[in-house]
């Protein structure tokens, strides 16, 4: 599924254009593992493949699933959890990367990139 903005929520499409979880977001990013990053107010969470929240927004940020890990932000440093929602390394770092990286992680950080350059122009 594809990420995609209608007005000014985030739903996901399938590969003929149809909507497949409603636009309901503030913002979403790709799935990976099985999971998507969603946000909701200013909290990052995790949705399955039909839209169902399977770990509450919670996070000042987050990255996606990688070695069955995803990278959270609380307050100010980043630890991991688990695809349930469990820490299981505490935050206590500046920053945090996947466990590996794959042409789709980098096409995501371009595409963080890019909507962070044109929120600015707005």
């Amino acid at each position: 599924m594809a990420h995609v903005k209608i007005g000014d929520k985030w739903g996901f499409i399938d590969t003929k254009g149809a909507i497949v979880i409603n636009p309901q977001f503030d913002d979403a990013l790709r799935f990976s593992e099985g999971l998507a990053r969603v946000k909701i107010g200013d909290k990052w969470g995790f949705i399955d493949a039909k839209g169902a929240i399977v770990i509450n927004p919670q996070f000042d940020d987050g990255s996606g699933f990688s070695e069955g890990l995803a990278g959270v932000k609380i307050g100010d440093t980043w630890g991991f959890i688990d695809t349930k929602g469990a820490i299981v390394i505490n935050p206590q770092f500046d920053d945090a990367g996947p466990f590996k990286t794959d042409d789709a992680d980098l096409f995501e950080l371009m595409s963080r990139i890019f909507r962070i350059a044109q929120d600015q122009r707005e």
